[in-house]
């Protein structure tokens, strides 16, 4: 841009900051400064190009709005569709990188196949990961040397996401890699048993869980709480120093659980500090601790970690402070959990880092030319998302430019990180989508068989309450098919 003519920056500049703030706001949070600056690149773009960009259409939208809803459900869509290919790909001898660019290759190739006429941004949202064992998430290899080969007995965590028109789905999801496959055996929802033993009407069976949920509350809170009580991470520690080790099971059965019993708090009125405390309880549970430093961010359109956050584990010694955040109607959450039999405290590995994001408030003269280079295809690619190097055909280019971004905070890197050797961690994410119903889980699946917990049987019957309250009732769906039920008896009845 330096090159261009001072005319030319001048518009530009007066563009950049027409662009900053969506109409009508007079100040804005850093997510709407974020979106106001990726809707400057775009209103730039189309300056460059000699055609005119509506500002209405960078107006921030929420679910409040059926287009905006149907962009999100089409995004979790091909994440749902990519990982479970992925997972199918998770067998002995499979490479790691092989397949994480067979998931990057899905999402990008069903992207192009949606909303064809519109000229939407689309694609990946967050490169495919594959983690191994202890290693908790970020591993992403772009060579063959840094790459790995799966062996039977792997517990493996793919997470990835996808975007439309910058409307994000993510998932991340924990198997046992196995030779029959047992990778892939879903389990049904949480909810599941509810629902049949009402006759199927998802309406009635959320109105007798949700009065079982408020007795079994209130027997809860009756108890007189014990003298010798723990805090959930001093408990957690204290069967870890008696030899009680978790199993693969308790650590994947506890992550999960934490996961949906968060589709049941994230809810209009709910509390960040309500699911935390729920997590905890859950990790105290199953022995096993809660990952620090994972955050469960809101999404916005081109926005994958929004201000208002859930933090998975509340510690002492963290430096991360969450304020408690109100949740509101129209929001949209990735629920994300990590735990890990060990200590609960992942560390950067010497694996390479391959996951970045740009960071728009920040600018610098870039000296080499690789640098520059690199820089420009990530404005022009990935302004605002996550991306991979693997994503750039020149792969020396990118490992050489990159060194110099990151040295001037102009990205900011996703290291990949790990409990000790030895540990157990379990990942899943979910895409919450807070609708009139209730709150969607968009993206996600259900927990391997083969990782179910002995455990669950005996958690608290509060929190096995709560999970059997379905968190989405589609109402509209059943008045139709109470409606077309009515017409068949009332044709029968002629």
């Amino acid at each position: 841009r330096q090159a261009e003519g001072h005319g030319a920056r001048s518009q530009r500049h007066e563009l950049r900051l027409c662009a900053i703030l969506p109409p009508g706001n007079a100040a804005g949070s850093p997510d709407t400064l974020l979106l106001g600056l990726h809707r400057a690149e775009l209103l730039m773009a189309a300056a460059d190009a000699g055609s005119v960009h509506s500002e209405e259409a960078f107006v921030e939208a929420d679910l409040s709005k059926d287009e905006v809803v149907n962009k999100y459900r089409q995004a979790a869509d091909i994440v749902n569709a990519a990982i479970q290919a992925v997972l199918k790909r998770c067998v002995p001898g499979a490479d790691v990188l092989e397949t994480c660019t067979l998931g990057d290759k899905l999402i990008t190739l069903q992207c192009a196949k949606t909303l064809k006429k519109a000229k939407a941004q689309k694609g990946i949202a967050f490169p495919t990961c594959i983690s191994i064992n202890n290693v908790v998430c970020h591993n992403s290899p772009m060579d063959p040397a840094d790459s790995a080969t799966l062996a039977a007995g792997d517990i493996v965590k793919v997470d990835m996401g996808a975007h439309i028109d910058g409307f994000i789905a993510v998932t991340a999801h924990t198997g046992v890699v196995t030779e029959d496959g047992a990778l892939n055996d879903f389990a049904v929802d949480p909810a599941a048993a509810a629902i049949e033993a009402a006759g199927g009407d998802v309406v009635a069976a959320a109105a007798e869980a949700t009065t079982a949920l408020e007795a079994a509350v209130a027997a809860v809170a009756a108890e007189e709480p014990k003298e010798d009580a723990e805090p959930a991470a001093a408990a957690a520690a204290s069967s870890a120093e008696s030899g009680a080790v978790a199993t693969k099971a308790d650590v994947a059965t506890a992550a999960y659980v934490c996961a949906e019993l968060a589709l049941r708090l994230v809810k209009p009125g709910g509390t960040n500090t309500a699911v935390t405390e729920a997590w905890a309880r859950v990790a105290k549970h199953f022995g096993v601790n809660l990952c620090q430093g994972v955050l469960s961010h809101e999404l916005k359109q081109f926005v994958i970690d929004g201000s208002n956050v859930i933090i998975a584990r509340e510690a002492k010694e963290d430096e991360q402070v969450v304020e408690e955040v109100t949740f509101g109607p129209h929001q949209v959450f990735a629920i994300d959990v990590a735990c890990s039999s060990g200590e609960g405290k992942p560390r950067e590995t010497e694996a390479r880092t391959t996951i970045f994001k740009r960071d728009v408030e920040r600018t610098y003269g870039l000296k080499m030319s690789a640098s520059r280079q690199l820089l420009r295809q990530v404005q022009e690619k990935s302004p605002t998302l996550p991306f991979s190097l693997r994503s750039f055909d020149d792969a020396k280019t990118a490992r050489v430019g990159i060194v110099e971004c990151v040295k001037h905070d102009l990205v900011s890197p996703f290291p990949v990180l790990a409990e000790r050797e030895g540990d157990h961690t379990a990942h899943f994410k979910f895409t919450a989508m807070m609708l009139a119903s209730g709150t969607l889980k968009a993206t996600g699946l259900g927990l391997a068989a083969s990782l179910r917990s002995d455990k669950l049987d005996t958690l608290p019957a509060d929190l096995k309450a709560m999970l059997a309250v379905p968190s989405f009732v589609n109402k509209n769906k059943k008045k139709k098919k109470r409606s077309r039920k009515a017409k068949t008896t009332e044709g029968e009845a002629e």
